[in-house]
C-alpha cells in the first residue's frame, strides 16, 4: 500500500500521475474506502490539480489545469477530461 500520503493520494482520492507525468494524469477513486468525502490539491509544473471525491454523494469533480488532461475512472464510467472543471457521478 505504500506510505499514508500516497494511499490518500492514489486510493482515497484517486490522483495518480499518468504515463506523461503530470500532463496525462489519471483520477480513479476506489469508491469501496471507507471515508465519505475528502478534497485534495496538487501542484504540479503546470497548475493545481484538484480532486473532491464524495462517496455519500457517489459524485467527483476534478479540475484539470492548462495544458493537461485527465482520464477519469469511476465504476461504469471510463472519460477523457481536458482542462478545466469537471463533475461525474457514478
Amino acid at each position: 500500500m505504500g506510505t499514508p500520503v500516497t494511499w490518500i493520494h492514489e486510493q482515497v482520492a484517486g490522483l495518480r500521475r499518468g504515463p506523461d507525468g503530470w500532463r496525462d494524469l489519471v483520477v480513479a477513486p476506489d469508491p469501496d474506502v471507507p471515508v465519505g468525502r475528502i478534497a485534495l490539491a496538487r501542484w504540479t509544473e503546470l497548475g493545481e490539480v484538484v480532486v473532491e471525491v464524495d462517496r455519500e454523494q457517489r459524485e467527483v469533480t476534478v479540475v484539470v489545469p492548462d495544458g493537461a488532461r485527465a482520464q477519469l475512472v469511476l465504476p461504469g464510467l471510463t472519460r477523457s477530461l481536458g482542462a478545466g472543471r469537471h463533475r461525474a457521478g457514478w
